[in-house]
């Protein structure tokens, strides 16, 4: 029975390696021009990369958050997502352009800002904007001071969290500046690629940065994990009921950010606020960390979250404050005439609610006989109606359907919530 099934979550190997830069730091520490056209080649991205780890070290025994733009660049450039235009020799990408403001933008505000790396020549440079360039600036301060003077910044602990909430606020700023500046170049994606770009850039590098997540090699690797195919992602990776060459669990992440992605433009950012006083209320930043990775590994991302930053562990006040981001229905901007999150349909009704459009064969849409968004071209009679197995809530009442029938269970009879349980991503009588 469905009440002791349990959710196991698999970790996969990366799919791409670290490695490092063929070429040494020794034409730097000599003095020697180093000409480099990362417009061109993503070797001279990586090659940046190294000499600004190899000039500001992060201090000993400290991990360096700066390894997850290096990862980052490295699977681009294994993944497809880093060929040059045939015609000018350009990496004129989407994701080329993104790329270009968290790797380049990082030397060459040093080098405008600070003189430094005046024999470092990058051919088509960009400029850098002054509000991008004071954060880099700012990160790279810290850097140092925090190798030159051990203990100013604080102990081991306090220093790193720093400088990781540095290197997050010039990753945000980055991304922010950067996502109009790579407009042009975004319907260019192929379909399934341009979705999993939009929820990346426009939601997940926010909710991550809010949580402080750890980006040295080592932190970053369950996510990378979940979140960097190996491959473009075609529309069909999505419906996690076909099958497709790449990893399930890989396809849970993308399909993941996605439904995130659709349901923080519904409700106005209903998860980002959530997740922000949590982390932020009785130092819950690790714990917020934990809970997204987890959600990543569970089909209903969504409400998966938006459970765990309410009822783990239990805070009054803060679920007041909750509920009144969310509004007196508890759907922030999500209606009764719901929306759709890709194949998936949203909608409040004693609270929110969402059903998987494609397990049951189906597409999510509106429907004009009933004047609200539904999933279209599915049998929606039968014993179980557009009940499936993951079930659904309302109130106190359970209802799923399991091989064929319908189950209907009142949580309340027995003294419980019916509630999506943590680990199994269904929903349960808890």
């Amino acid at each position: 029975m469905r009440f002791t099934t349990l959710f196991a979550a698999v970790i996969l190997a990366t799919a791409c390696a670290p490695g490092a830069p063929d070429e040494s730091s020794d034409e730097y520490e000599q003095g020697l021009t180093i000409a480099l056209r990362p417009s061109e080649r993503y070797e001279d991205r990586l090659r940046v990369i190294e000499l600004l780890q190899t000039a500001h070290p992060y201090p000993e025994g400290l991990a360096d958050s700066r390894d997850g733009i290096r990862l980052q660049t490295e699977w681009q450039l294994a993944s497809g997502r880093a060929v040059p235009d045939p015609s000018t020799g350009r990496i004129d990408s989407w994701w080329g352009d993104m790329n270009y403001t968290l790797s380049v933008w990082q030397l060459l505000a040093l080098q405008r800002e600070r003189g430094e790396f005046s024999n470092v020549v990058i051919e088509d440079a960009t400029v850098v904007p002054s509000e991008v360039a004071s954060k880099i600036v700012e990160l790279y301060d810290a850097i140092d001071t925090a190798r030159e003077q051990p203990g100013k910044l604080g102990g081991a602990h306090e220093t790193s969290e720093l400088l990781q909430k540095k290197l997050w606020t010039f990753h945000v700023a980055a991304v922010h500046t950067g996502l109009p500046m790579a407009e042009q170049n975004f319907d260019k994606l192929p379909s399934g690629e341009r979705e999993f770009a939009e929820s990346w850039g426009y939601t997940l590098v926010d909710l991550i940065a809010i949580i402080n997540f750890p980006t040295d090699e080592a932190a970053v690797g369950t996510i990378n994990n979940a979140l960097l195919p190996a491959r473009v992602v075609r529309p069909e990776d999505f419906e996690l009921t076909k099958s497709t060459d790449l990893p399930y669990a890989q396809r849970l992440g993308i399909a993941g950010i996605e439904k995130v992605h659709q349901f923080e433009r519904w409700s106005g950012g209903l998860l980002s606020k959530g997740l922000m006083k949590f982390a932020n209320a009785h130092d819950r930043v690790e714990l917020a960390q934990h809970i997204l990775v987890e959600a990543l590994q569970v089909e209903d991302p969504v409400e998966y979250l938006w459970w765990a930053i309410r009822e783990h562990p239990p805070d009054h006040e803060l679920a007041s404050s909750y509920e009144s981001d969310a509004g007196e229905n508890g759907c922030g901007a999500v209606t009764y005439e719901g929306g759709c999150q890709g194949n998936t349909v949203i909608w409040c009704e004693n609270g929110l609610q969402s059903m998987d459009c494609g397990a049951l064969g189906g597409t999510c849409g509106f429907s004009d006989a009933d004047g609200y968004y539904a999933c279209l071209g599915t049998e929606q009679g039968g014993a179980c109606g557009g009940v499936t197995y993951h079930g659904l809530c309302t109130g106190e009442i359970l209802s799923w359907c399991e091989a064929g029938e319908l189950y209907v269970v009142d949580c309340a009879v027995a003294g419980t919530h019916c509630k999506l349980h943590p680990e199994s991503g269904l929903h349960d009588c808890l």
